[in-house]
C-alpha cells in the first residue's frame, strides 16, 4: 500500500494544526478576559455616607424675656421745634413666639454729652410698647445721647436694653447759596459835541460921496470969466 502523506507532509500538517489550536487557545483567554472586565464595570461603587455632627449642640432657645429701643430719628433737627421720639419694647417669649408684656414700667435715662442726665418713666402698652418724648437740648447739636431703657413688672424678671438707643441733634439750618453779580462795564452815552457853525455876516459896502463945486457966475466959452 502506498504512503498517502510523505512524512514532510506530515509534519508540516502537525505544524498548521499546533498553530489552529494556539489561535484557539488565544481568543478563548481574550474573550474571558473580557467578561472579567465587564463583571469589574458592573460591580457596585463604592458609597460615602456623610454624618454631620450628632454631638453638636442643639440651637439655643430663646430668652423668656427680650427688650429693646431706638430712637425713630438718629439725626433730629432742633430747627422743627419737633420732641425727640424713642421706642422700647418689652416682650415675653411663648412657645418660641414673642408676646407684648403690656403695664409695665419703662423707664428711659437720658445721657446728654456734659454728663447730665433726665429720666422719664412710661406704662407700656398692651403689646409691651413704651414711647418716650424727649425735648431736644440746644446745646446739644452735634453731639451724640444715649437714652438706656428698663422695663420692671411684678411677677417677671425685668429686662434692660442691652444696647442704649441714640441720636445726634443737628442745626437743621437752610444754607442759601447768594449770587454775588459780577461787575459789568457799563457804557454811558457821551453828550454828543455840537459842530461849529459857519456864520456870515453881511458886510456892506462902503459909500463914496463926490462932492461937485459949481462956480458962480456964467461960464462964457473957455475965456476968463467976467465979472
Amino acid at each position: 500500500m502506498k504512503r498517502i502523506f510523505s512524512s514532510s507532509t506530515y509534519k508540516s500538517i502537525l505544524k498548521l494544526g499546533s498553530l489552529g489550536l494556539f489561535l484557539v487557545l488565544c481568543v478563548v483567554i481574550v474573550a474571558c478576559g473580557n467578561n472579567s472586565s465587564q463583571a469589574g464595570l458592573e460591580s457596585p461603587s463604592a458609597t460615602a455616607t456623610i454624618v454631620f455632627g450628632t454631638n453638636d449642640s442643639p440651637t439655643p432657645s430663646l430668652p423668656d424675656y427680650l427688650c429693646g429701643a431706638w430712637a425713630t430719628d438718629t439725626s433730629p433737627q432742633i430747627s422743627s421745634g419737633k420732641m425727640i421720639m424713642v421706642y422700647a419694647k418689652f416682650v415675653h417669649t411663648v412657645d418660641g413666639n414673642p408676646v407684648g408684656v403690656g403695664d409695665a414700667t419703662a423707664t428711659a435715662t437720658v445721657r446728654w454729652w456734659d454728663g447730665s442726665v433726665t429720666t422719664q418713666t412710661v406704662q407700656t402698652t398692651s403689646d409691651g410698647l413704651a414711647v418716650f418724648s424727649i425735648p431736644p437740648r440746644a446745646d446739644a447739636v452735634g453731639k451724640m445721647t444715649l437714652v438706656n431703657v428698663t422695663f420692671s413688672k411684678a411677677g417677671t424678671p425685668g429686662c434692660t436694653v442691652p444696647q442704649a438707643a441714640y441720636f445726634t441733634i443737628s442745626s437743621g439750618g437752610t444754607v442759601t447759596a447768594t449770587k454775588t453779580a459780577s461787575p459789568q462795564a457799563t457804557s454811558s452815552p457821551t453828550p454828543e459835541t455840537p459842530s461849529p457853525t459857519a456864520t456870515s455876516t453881511a458886510v456892506p459896502f462902503p459909500t463914496v460921496t463926490i462932492t461937485v463945486t459949481v462956480p458962480t457966475g456964467p461960464i462964457h466959452g473957455t475965456g476968463t470969466p467976467h465979472p
